[in-house]
């Protein structure tokens, strides 16, 4: 209840009518905004209304000179006193000023707007400087609500305040006389008109222009002692979800992301699969757990439950391949008895977003078949391997209030490859080809022929097409129609018009495809089997292969490769010319040509190089994943590079072809010592072995910072376009885990990871003209950070003067070649 009235009549009691700004009439807006001082609330925007408790509404906005705010339904003449406190800095007190009680504070305000009635000068602005004392009015502006006029606004300049760029704010109300308080925003703070309160949650406003106010961050300080206890009673503010059997929650708070779901028991029920995306890279491919599921997005990080046991659980992340992070969170899995499972992930161990996009799913404990997903808008088809097209998209600057659900609304593409438009058919029976693609998934390709039903097209994973064998049709025009639909149901839809003439001649001829030897090939074998393939608008009937211009042989056919063949044998040693012509049933004809080197007696006796750049020797391994990297090289060239733990298995590496780099992704070793031995060999089966010794703790404590490296732009460069891509690399003991720029004293923006080239980037753009200082720092997973700073100039006059940079990355100065044939490899860069 409202503590009552004193009874008395006021008439048309106003205090202060100043008009800030031009009146406005929209209801939907962003800032800035101006706001009229008047005692009317008409001029406020719909998201600048905060919430309504108690039947009050709290409002809030700014422009670029005043913050405004706005209560409506309460006079202040007899229905008690506001408080409106407000953060701007570091500092400042943690309990509220003494007003018949003294209350705990969600920050540590700098800054308190109070209204003790409506009476003229019983209102005021203090400042915190060890005590609470009042602060200078100049410029503030404000109607109180009384009893004829219940709205309340109130102008503050933001200079009176420190010119803030954000602002943390609690508004509540208290009895006349008494101190307790029986209205609060944000909601979620207590108002039990019972005493002194602890306040637990304020607002959070970046006051920049382009924003909704209701939109802002929703701070709630208690969640940081939120417990992962298997209780869902802590968890006062939270996106949620739900079906009849089960609920999935998502909130957070400055340091964690919080994911909840209820009424699963893991132990025998199935696998829980969180996916997280971060960044602009990534995999749009699940692990592969029974199956491979397709995803909404590229994720960088999969939190999984295996079953309800103590350590079936764990965070992935994407890098070259899904391989085991580290993960310093607290979790409860659900189980028979306790069926609700709390997960605390913090964002240190997810590269410190600023936003996540997140999906999950449930699926059975030994298939890939998923029997619940979250957004529930995805397809569930508990059959297999699916594709998921819906995710939740959040935030973390602002509330878990403001999540949405973003769907998949991109058209699939799609192309008649065969026939083509305006075709002359002359045969009976046509295989019509067509490409689909799509961002997420191709759920199936149709076919319609004139007026016809659409029928399903048959994919043909060798060529990657889908066909249909078309027959039967009349002579004349007819329309050829293939629709493609995705797995959210987008359709696209290609046709074209060809003509049936029986009596006309086929003048298209076979395209065809050497697929063995490659282009430059070395042979040491007496015998090669040549393959090759070709594609008609009709159909190929024969191939021949021509060795040297010395005549034509019949290839064969080998079905089950879709190809076909020539065994090879009694070549001479030197370089060899093989084409192959491709026929279909009218005559036409197509070729290709490749060059090949055959020497049976080449004799390479000089072993491979091999180092081991990642680990170094002796190093301290402190987190459970690891990736280990190597370079070889060879005289002709590499065949195998292998990697084996201690006394393992010698198990493949990965090329990793922008760092000119072999990789190995290792994960789940023991602690203590481990020996890591890479072995290279070439065709000729020289090889070579080099070893390090590494130990691993756990416990240990990584202080070692990454080293960073800024590409582009150059130091000193002038830039002449209105946009630039800078980027940036950086290497570091363990591993790297977030790169973020800032340009020259601005805000610190993450850069994303361009996959392709094993760089980190970030468009830059409406940068001024003159100097700019750009600032790039990178994270290690230990929080451990190093920077790098150059200065570049933009200019509109100047021109492009700075000449590319090319270098020669194979052969090496001075290498000896053996072979005729030789992949040479460059690389170049250019500031535009």
């Amino acid at each position: 209840m409202i503590h009552g009235c004193v009874s008395f009549f006021v008439l048309f009691f106003v205090l202060f009518s100043i008009s800030i700004s031009t009146f406005f009439t929209d209801t939907q807006g962003t800032t800035y905004h101006n706001i009229t001082i008047d005692g009317s609330i008409s001029d406020w925007n719909t998201d600048e209304l905060l919430a309504t408790r108690n039947s009050c509404k709290f409002y809030t906005t700014w422009n670029e000179t005043h913050i405004f705010f706005a209560w409506n339904g309460t006079n202040w003449a007899c229905e008690g006193d506001l408080h409106v406190y407000l953060n701007v800095s570091s500092g400042g007190s943690s309990t509220s000023k003494d007003w018949n009680g003294v209350h705990t504070l969600p920050f540590e305000a700098d800054y308190l707007f109070w209204i003790e009635d409506s009476n003229a000068n019983n209102f005021g602005l203090e400042v915190f400087s060890g005590t609470w004392t009042p602060n200078s009015m100049n410029g503030v502006s404000q109607y109180i609500g009384w009893n004829d006029n219940k709205n309340t606004e109130i102008a503050i300049p933001r200079s009176l305040i420190g010119n803030p760029a954000k602002i943390g704010v609690i508004a509540y109300a208290l009895w006349e006389n008494e101190g307790k308080a029986w209205n609060a925003f944000p909601v979620e703070n207590p108002a039990t008109q019972t005493g002194s309160e602890t306040f637990i949650a304020y607002y959070l406003f970046d006051l920049s222009s382009g924003l909704s106010p209701n939109e802002c961050q929703v701070v709630n300080t208690q969640q940081n002692t939120m417990n992962a206890d298997g209780s869902f009673n802590d968890w006062l503010l939270s996106y949620n979800e739900s079906t009849p059997w089960d609920r999935f929650l998502i909130s957070w708070n400055e340091t964690h992301l919080f994911i909840g779901w209820n009424g699963t028991s893991w132990t025998n029920s199935g696998d829980l699969m969180l996916y997280f995306n971060t960044t602009n890279g990534g995999s749009s491919q699940g692990v592969d757990w029974s199956g491979v599921h397709t995803l909404p997005f590229q994720a960088d990080y999969l939190f999984w439950i295996e079953d309800g046991n103590a350590g079936c659980f764990g965070l992935k992340r994407y890098e070259n391949g899904w391989i085991q992070s580290i993960y310093t969170g607290n979790s409860y899995i659900g189980w028979a008895n306790n069926q609700n499972t709390e997960l605390f992930i913090p964002f240190s161990n997810l590269g410190l977003p600023s936003r996540i996009d997140i999906v999950a799913f449930a699926q059975w404990e030994t298939s890939c078949n998923v029997w619940r997903a979250y957004p529930q808008a995805n397809a569930v088809f508990n059959s297999g391997q699916q594709a998921f097209t819906d995710y939740y998209s959040c935030n973390l600057q602002n509330s878990p209030n403001t999540i949405s659900i973003v769907s998949d609304t991109i058209l699939p593409t799609v192309s008649i490859l065969y026939p083509s438009n305006g075709e002359v058919i002359v045969s009976s029976e046509y295989t019509i080809k067509v490409s689909a693609n799509d961002n997420i998934a191709i759920a199936k390709v149709e076919i319609s022929i004139d007026s016809l039903p659409y029928e399903n097209m048959t994919w043909n994973s060798f060529e990657a097409v889908y066909y249909y064998t078309w027959l039967g049709y009349s002579a004349g025009s007819h329309t050829i129609n293939a629709r493609a639909r995705d797995a959210k149901g987008n359709e696209k839809t290609a046709s074209i018009t060809v003509t049936y003439s029986p009596g006309g001649t086929d003048t298209v001829p076979p395209t065809v495809y050497i697929d063995y030897p490659t282009n430059n090939e070395i042979i040491q074998s007496g015998s090669y089997e040549i393959k090759a393939r070709a594609f008609d608008n009709v159909g190929v009937t024969s191939m021949q292969v021509n060795i040297d211009n010395i005549g034509y042989n019949s290839m064969y056919y080998i079905s089950q490769e879709g190809r076909w063949g020539y065994l090879w044998s009694g070549y001479s040693i030197g370089s060899h010319n093989i084409t192959v012509k491709g026929f279909d049933a009218a005559g036409n004809n197509g070729t290709q040509t490749v060059q090949c080197f055959y020497d049976p007696n080449l004799v390479d006796t000089t072993p491979p190089t091999v180092t081991i750049d990642y680990p170094t020797p002796g190093e301290i391994i402190t987190t459970s994943s690891y990736v280990i990297k190597a370079r070889a090289s060879d005289n002709v060239g590499i065949n195998t590079v292998q990697i084996r733990i201690d006394s393992g298995n010698w198990q493949n590496m990965n090329w990793n072809s922008y760092e000119l780099r072999w990789t190995y992704a290792w994960s789940d070793y023991s602690e203590g010592s481990h020996t890591i031995a890479v072995r290279v060999s070439d065709y000729a089966g020289n090889n070579a072995t080099a070893t390090v010794s590494v130990t691993y703790t756990p416990s240990s404590t990584d202080n070692i910072k990454p080293v960073v490296y800024i590409d582009y732009p150059t130091p000193g460069e002038i830039i002449v376009s209105p946009s630039y891509k800078i980027k940036a690399h950086a290497t570091d003991n363990v591993g790297v885990t977030l790169l973020q720029v800032a340009i020259d004293t601005g805000a610190w923006n993450n850069m994303w990871y361009d996959s392709y080239e094993d760089r980190w980037a970030f468009h830059w753009e409406y940068y001024s003209e003159g100097v700019h200082s750009i600032t790039v720092r990178a994270f290690d997973a230990a929080g451990n950070n190093g920077s790098a700073t150059v200065s570049c100039t933009y200019s509109t006059t100047s021109q492009d003067t700075s000449p590319p940079m090319v270098s020669i990355v194979y052969p090496s100065p001075g290498e000896v070649l053996i072979s005729s044939t030789y992949e040479i490899k460059v690389r170049a860069n250019d500031n535009v």
